[in-house]
């Protein structure tokens, strides 16, 4: 019989190949033999995620995050889970614990930046973008959501320095 952490690692194969059902199940399995397990939560809640079923994800992250009140991940992953439900305030607060619990994960700030941008609040959305980019130079998202809410602002010189470095990144 495999192992709980055995199952976890094949059903993260069969995610990232596409395989979500495949995946879900193999989950479900490591589930059973480890029931408050955060980490397989987590992965669970990515396939069906991944898979369109976003209220399934909402619902296992939230146990996730109750087990692990600190992983910043899954904070994260719940944010994305509720933005996809178009729960902007809920993904919001997500954030929030994200980088309360990891200040230096660019990704909850890139992400906190999509919801104030998309609420129309450019100035904090800049702020946040631009903390993204400070902490990972290199991350093409925050650098091209930073151009977005720079040009929104009418600041043509962030604009271009953006622009600029995703240049030098080769990707814009």
């Amino acid at each position: 019989m495999k192992t709980a952490s055995e199952l976890n690692s094949e059903a993260i194969e069969l995610t990232d190949k596409g395989r979500f059902d495949e995946a879900v199940n193999l989950f479900e399995k490591a589930l059973l033999l480890q029931p408050g397990n955060s980490l397989i939560l987590y992965n669970l809640a990515v396939a069906h995620r991944k898979a369109g079923r976003q209220k399934k994800a909402v619902e296992l992250l939230r146990r996730a995050v109750e087990v692990e009140p600190k992983n910043a991940e899954a904070w994260t992953e719940l944010g994305l889970a509720l933005y996809d439900t178009q729960d902007y305030e809920g993904a919001e607060r997500c954030y929030v614990e994200a980088v309360e619990a990891d200040p230096e994960n660019s990704r909850a700030w890139n992400n906190r930046g999509v919801v104030r941008f998309v609420s129309g609040d450019y100035v904090k959305a800049k702020d946040y973008f631009a903390r993204a980019v400070a902490l990972e130079p290199e991350y093409f998202d925050a650098l091209f959501n930073l151009h977005d809410a720079c040009e929104e602002l009418g600041d043509e010189e962030g604009a271009e320095e953006a622009s600029r470095r995703m240049n030098e990144m080769g990707k814009h």
